[in-house]
């Protein structure tokens, strides 16, 4: 395994014996109950409202720690759809007079033009 990663024998095995740091128990501990917030919330909570929630149990945390920590654990939150309007049924605008009737066949060239307003299908 040394000679394969190339690093010497002292490096790897300070890397095996390596005891976790006090900020890695920490984060831990944290992680813990960022988890515990955000399944509270049914996943909605972002960095923001976990931080009020932690401030609220007593723990003091700043929120890029917490953003860091729901990153490298893949905790995302589900984003709100905003509504959005498509359609204005009530509206007084004038509508177009549909002047062809579905015949579009035409005798001469350049004679009827028509568009179409849908949103093209994307190629699967």
């Amino acid at each position: 395994m040394v000679s394969l990663l190339e690093v010497s024998r002292s490096s790897y095995y300070t890397y095996v014996d390596k005891k976790p740091s006090a900020k890695d128990i920490r984060d831990q501990e944290l992680l813990e109950k960022i988890k515990m917030s955000f399944e509270n919330s049914r996943n909605t909570y972002g960095a923001t409202r976990i931080r009020e929630d932690l401030k609220d149990q007593g723990e003091k945390v700043g929120k890029r720690r917490i953003t860091r920590l729901m990153r490298d654990n893949r905790l995302i939150c589900k984003r709100k759809k905003l509504f959005k309007i498509t359609t204005k049924s009530n509206s007084n605008h004038i509508v177009a007079p549909n002047l062809l009737h579905q015949d579009f066949s035409a005798d001469k060239p350049n004679h009827k033009w028509v568009s179409d307003i849908s949103v093209p299908q994307q190629a699967a």
